[in-house]
């Protein structure tokens, strides 16, 4: 009775361990889905502030030694129309070799969508320096009696030739001084100079930045100088890419 009764406890004992170990394997194997969860939710988070940084950096302010500056607010206008379809062509094209090189940025031929929609941003931030100073307000009376008004000296005549196949809005002479309009009206001159004109009639400035015979900007020819230098003092802290 003795010898039964301690195999009894003896069995009731293991019974017991037993137990025991696999109550303490339970919390061991579910650790394993827990943490797997937090690193996929630290990965996420990266991710998240990765992409709020890159945000961030697309609406970096383009800054010039100058009466007047170039605002987040512009640079927001510009990123806002480049993703109109038919303005696409300004980031897909691949620009003159010859021209990257001028302003110190080869890397645009590697560089992502939204770097080179910060490139744009930038270069058309320096045409604007040269054409008025940044005044929104400027004007100037061509040799043909032309009135060019605003930040990129946009006539009325070539707002409406470039951009109403596109465009429904319908320019007037005060919208020029709006820069938001002004500078939407400039990426369709831009485009067509990209593309060669309008009609394809001008093949030698297609996918150029400067052009050996005016397009429409003529600082593009005569001052490319200046262009180049205020590009390259902004690139330095705003384009790394290049």
């Amino acid at each position: 009775m003795v010898i039964v009764n301690k195999m009894s406890f003896i069995g009731l004992l293991l019974l017991f361990l037993l137990a025991s170990c696999g109550s303490d394997s339970g919390p061991s194997s579910a650790a394993g889905p827990i943490a797997g969860q937090q690193d996929q939710q630290d990965q996420q988070e990266n991710e998240g502030g990765q992409a709020q940084q890159e945000e961030k950096d697309l609406k970096l302010h383009f800054q010039v030694e100058h009466r007047y500056r170039w605002t987040k607010n512009l640079s927001e206008s510009l990123l806002r129309y480049l993703e109109r379809p038919e303005l696409s062509v300004l980031y897909q094209s691949e620009i003159n070799l010859r021209d990257l090189r001028l302003l110190k940025c080869e890397g645009y031929r590697i560089a992502g969508i939204q770097e080179r929609k910060r490139f744009w941003v930038t270069f058309m931030a320096s045409i604007a320096h040269a054409e008025s100073g940044l005044n929104p307000m400027t004007t100037y009376r061509e040799k043909d009696g032309t009135l060019s008004s605003g930040l990129l000296q946009i006539d009325l005549a070539s707002a409406h030739r470039h951009s109403f196949s596109y465009t429904a809005f319908k320019f007037t002479q005060r919208d020029l001084f709006n820069p938001d309009l002004n500078l939407m009206a400039g990426l369709y001159v831009m485009k067509h100079q990209l593309e060669g004109g309008i009609f394809n009639e001008r093949p030698d400035i297609k996918n150029r930045l400067f052009t050996d015979r005016s397009y429409y900007w003529s600082v593009l020819t005569l001052k490319r100088e200046l262009i180049i230098k205020t590009f390259t003092k902004n690139a330095l802290s705003n384009l790394s890419f290049c």
